[in-house]
């Protein structure tokens, strides 16, 4: 496993909110450095060049923008 330092940058998308913060905790206590967004449009926002995410796990059925526009 990689060191703390070098793990991922995760951005969780979805519009549960128990899941959300379950999935958040889970990764977290995994060493991986956890951003988190209620939406799609609030993800965008949070994608910046300077911090863009290693990756991004999103639910696919959200209200607005949804995982696969997100995609």
């Amino acid at each position: 496993m990689p060191k703390r330092e070098e793990m991922a940058h995760l951005l969780v998308v979805d519009d549960d909110p128990l899941f959300r913060g379950l999935m958040c905790d889970v990764l977290a206590a995994q060493g991986f450095r956890v951003t988190e967004a209620p939406d799609g449009r609030l993800a965008l926002e949070q994608i910046a060049p300077v911090q863009a995410p290693d990756a991004l796990i999103t639910d696919l059925q959200m209200p607005g923008i949804d995982g696969v526009e997100l995609i």
